[in-house]
Formats: C-alpha cells, structure tokens, sequence
C-alpha cells in the first residue's frame, strides 16, 4: 500500500548520495508522494566510461530482489544480470570442485553497478522527477535564526565551482556510502553513542579475463569462480559479454611484492593460479596489470576493504542513516548491496505500519488512484489513518531494528572470507557442508544453513547470526559425542581382546 500524494503529512526529503540505495530509497519516498531531492558528490555515473568504476560486479541476492520488486524494478534488473548456481573452486594443481549454493536449486544474479546505478538515476529523474544534483559536496547541518524567531536547520553543499549552496528539509537521509559526509556531521556533534571502522587486512585489484578469441567463455559459464590461498584469493563472476571479472586479494606486503615488476607478476600467477596463466596467458596478464590499470607512480592502486559499525542509525526526528553510510561491510558475503537495498525496504514497511503523521493526527479516508508517469500507469490504492506517531518514532524503530542486523552482517561477512579463503578447500569444509545438507533436506522447519538462511531469505541477520551460532554448538557437541562414543567403543574392544588373550 502507497501513502498518497499532496496529503498532510508529505514529507520534504533531502537524501546525501545517489549510489544505489540513494536513488532506490529516493524512488520509495516519491512513490508514497514524498517531495525528494538528491545531491551526489561525484559525476554522473551515465557519463562515466566502461570500467570507470571500483567493485564492478556485485551479487544480487532475494533480500535486494524483494526491495526492487516493491517498486517494479526487479524484472529489468534481472534481465541485466546473470544467475549463478554453483561456486567451482579451483585448487593450486588446477583440478576443480563445484559447490552448489542450495540444494534447492536457488541461486543469486550477478549485476555491474554503474549500469544499475543508471537504471536507478533513469528511473528517478524519469519517472519520478526527482531532481538530481551531481557534483555538490554535503558539508554539513547548520542552524539559521529566522527573522519570526524560529530556528531552522539548513544543509549545506558545496557544487563543483566551490560554490555554497543550502536546502532544508523535514528529514535529511544519508545514503553517501562508506566515508560518509553525512554520518561524520553526526560523530562531529556527538550524535553517535558507538562508530567502529575497521579497514580489514587485505587490500584488492580488479581483475578481468576476456572471453576467448571466438567471443566465448574461457571458463565454465554460469559459475562463481574461486581459487584459495589461504593467505591469498582470486574470486571472478561471469558477465553477459563472456568474460569474467572480479578481484585479487592480497596482504600488503605481498600486493607490493607482486605489483613491483611484470617478472614477479607473472611468478606469481604461475605459481598460485597457473590454469589463469594457461587460460589468458602471460601476455594479457602483462598488459592487465602494467598497462591497462590505472596507474599511480609506480605502483597499481590498490582498493581498500572497510566494514563501520554505527549505532544509532538515526539522530531526533530529522536524520537518518542508510546503507554503507550506516552499515558498510567486507564484500566475502555479497550482502552490502543487499542489506543497503533492504533498508529501504524495512523503512518503507515501517512507515506503512505506522500510517505516518510527521505531525498531529490526520482524518481517515480510503481512496482509489490511477495515475500515469513517464515509465508505466499504475493502479494504487491508498490508506490514510490518524496517528499520533511521529517521524522521530519511524527513524527511532528503523534504527533499533536495523542495528542489530547491520552489526551481525558485518560480523559474519569478516567471519565467511576464513570459509572462502580457506576452508572452502579444506575437507572438514565439505563434511559440514553434507551435514548441513542432509540435515535440511530432512528437516528444513528446523534446520537452514547459515548460507542459505543469509542468501536466500529475508531472515533478520541478527537472528540468522543467532541460528547458525546455535548449529555451530549442536554440530560441535554432535560431533564430540560420536568421537567419545567411537574411543569408547573401540577400547572396549581392546579390552576384550586383551582379556580373551
């Protein structure tokens, strides 16, 4: 259900970042008949040309489908994107070993971000008239004395001539990732009772391998690609033009080692993933790494790898956190689109239940609307309930629901690039996987693995982070007791022998 438009409690929003939550939480707000307006700090990304970008590829999962469906968008981002079923998991001799993600058959869709990202700005601007502004810097909350004597709160931008430039809303949402400008105004005015940033141990290069020379895969289609080090890991996804791309982890010390020469390239390739050499040859590797890259001085740029943790989310009435901003994470669980996507999805649940009124209660009514947009005509129907919540209350449960959730993401996704790194290869990995298994084939109303209950359902990850701690110690205790069982056992038998001898 939508909230209509021109009602008494239209909302007047101003979002910082039109990234990919930005642009999906802008197309919530004006859904419902909220008046929006984004400023983006950097350039169009339409502009942009191929590769422009860092973290190309990004997984889409069913937490980041259900947002999108809410608003019509998750059939033409599918069509975008490829599906993926099973992980092949690539040893140092070459041999391989396919993984499937669920039993079930489920799956998860690998996506570019810049051409989401644009389809997200198209379908704003578009369909939503929802003004844009690329190249204004947020810089930061400021309390102007009006002339009647009210204090009004303004926001403060600077646009890419340096010019100052001011707005003022009801609420003022932060959507500008990572190093958010937004969410350093609220540490700087001690709005934070907890922000954690921790940039993990591991610094990444893009990395891309081309399709063959008659336009095909070189590698098995349709599959995530995994080779693990332990110390190191290569990860790759297909894209719909056949080639692959993804990314090189490495240590920093050995990311200089590696990155210093073409000859200690090309060593470590061979030694670490030598089917990579054999598939692209040292040549494209030569021209990749030296050539093609961004350069700076004389090394590649590497990516940095940072997960914050923030409590609240929210600050009074008026602001209000979301995606990397709030809850950026290590990429190893493919959930930081996700989870962005699912705030906005969570937050539009949660003003539909309190039927919204910023202010005093509103009069009742239902009412039927057919209106038509640029994109499509649609059918809405619409429910307006007096209330005495007010939007702080919104912002307050938004926060104290997706809190949790965000710090046991972030916790989890550390946890998974152990499994993946390492573990994956590793037998006790596929003993636990098969436990897990049969263990949901059978009883799948009381037992989901971590994976599937974290891919492929909407399950709050706190509870999911809760559940997977409670199989862990089963498994663990399980596993123990056949161990003492199968000792006792066995020396009972050595007992009788010595006996009978």
């Amino acid at each position: 259900m939508d909230l209509a438009q021109g009602r008494q409690d239209q909302l007047n929003v101003v979002i910082v970042g039109a990234g990919l939550v930005g642009c999906l939480e802008a197309i919530y707000l004006a859904r419902n008949g909220h008046r929006v307006t984004v400023y983006e700090k950097f350039k169009d990304p339409r502009t942009w040309g191929k590769g422009a970008d860092r973290s190309l590829t990004l997984t889409l999962s069913p937490r980041g489908q259900t947002a999108l469906r809410e608003v019509g968008l998750e059939a033409r981002v599918l069509q975008q994107g490829v599906l993926l079923k099973v992980r092949l998991i690539h040893n140092i001799q070459g041999n391989t070993t396919r993984s499937l993600y669920s039993d079930k058959g489920e799956g998860i869709y690998v996506v570019q971000r810049t051409q989401l990202n644009s389809l997200l700005i198209k379908e704003a601007v578009e369909c939503y008239n929802i003004p844009i502004h690329f190249e204004h810097t947020f810089v930061g909350r400021q309390v102007k004395h009006s002339e009647n004597g009210s204090d009004d709160e303004v926001y403060i931008m600077k646009d890419k001539e340096g010019k100052t430039v001011t707005d003022k809303a009801d609420l003022l949402i932060g959507a500008d990732g990572a190093h958010s400008a937004v969410r350093h105004d609220l540490f700087l005015k001690k709005k934070l009772d907890l922000f954690k940033q921790q940039y993990h141990d591991h610094w990444y290069i893009e990395v891309v391998l081309p399709p063959g020379e008659d336009g095909k895969t070189l590698m098995d289609p349709d599959m995530l690609h995994v080779w693990p080090r332990g110390e190191y890991m290569l990860v790759t996804f297909p894209n719909l033009d056949n080639s692959y791309s993804g990314s090189l982890f490495l240590p920093p010390p050995v990311y200089q080692h590696v990155m210093s020469n073409e000859t200690e390239l090309l060593t470590f390739f061979r030694v670490q993933f030598p089917d990579v050499v054999k598939l692209v040859g040292e040549d494209y590797l030569k021209h990749y790494f030296f050539e093609k890259l961004v350069v700076s001085g004389k090394m590649r740029r590497p990516g940095r790898l940072i997960a914050n943790q923030v409590q609240p989310y929210h600050s009074g009435d008026s602001v209000l956190l979301m995606g990397d901003a709030a809850h950026a994470i290590v990429p190893f669980y493919g959930m930081g689109m996700n989870s962005g996507f699912e705030d906005c999805w969570v937050l539009h649940q949660i003003f539909q239940k309190h039927g919204y009124s910023k202010g005093s209660g509103m009069a009742k009514f239902t009412a039927s609307h057919e209106f038509e947009t640029p994109c499509s005509t649609q059918t809405r129907f619409f429910i307006m309930s007096s209330c005495s919540e007010n939007l702080g209350q919104v912002l307050r449960e938004f926060s104290n629901q997706r809190c949790k959730d965000g710090h046991a993401i972030c916790d989890m996704a550390y946890e998974h690039y152990a499994l993946l790194s390492s573990k994956i290869a590793g037998v006790s990995y596929h003993i636990r996987k098969l436990m897990d298994d049969l263990l949901f084939k059978f009883f799948p109303q009381y037992w989901v693995p971590e994976f599937v209950m974290v891919t492929f359902t909407n399950k709050p990850f706190s509870e999911c982070r809760k559940e997977a701690a409670r199989q862990k110690r089963v498994i663990s205790q399980t596993l123990t007791a056949a161990v003492i069982t199968f000792t006792v056992a066995l020396l009972a038998i050595f007992w009788r022998l010595w006996i009978r001898f």
